[in-house]
């Protein structure tokens, strides 16, 4: 006979009730471990061509800003993406200080964007 699986309930409910100074280290590490995973998976679903969503990035009004995949690079063993922008996210960059230059802008690539920091969104 087989465990019965312990739902996320049951999880947060230990943690708050039932653990120790010392299980927070473990937990921590779980949480980290799986938080990278996760982004490994999505990073490996962006390509050349995809259509994608920043997330993640400082400034925070970096965050948001969608486009398509123009090119990917490795740079120092971080994959490094060239995101060609749509005209909203060039507006919406052109209303900040550091790129106003943007303002009235019809194409802007923005180079450099971690590949774990994007994405992929549907085709509406």
């Amino acid at each position: 006979m087989s465990e019965p699986a312990i739902s996320i309930t049951d999880v947060v409910r230990w943690i708050q009730e039932s653990s120790s100074e010392g299980d927070f280290d473990v937990i921590l590490k779980a949480i980290n471990t799986r938080a990278r995973a996760l982004l490994d998976q999505a990073a490996a679903n962006v390509r050349t061509g995809s259509r994608v969503r920043t997330h993640s990035l400082k400034p925070k009004y970096l965050n948001g800003l969608t486009g398509t995949v123009k090119t990917i690079e490795t740079e120092r063993g971080k994959r490094l993406a060239t995101v060609s922008l749509d005209a909203d996210s060039i507006s919406k960059l052109g209303t900040t200080q550091r790129y106003g230059h943007l303002w009235g802008q019809e194409k802007h690539d923005f180079a450099g964007i971690p590949v774990h920091c994007l994405t992929v969104v549907d085709e509406d």
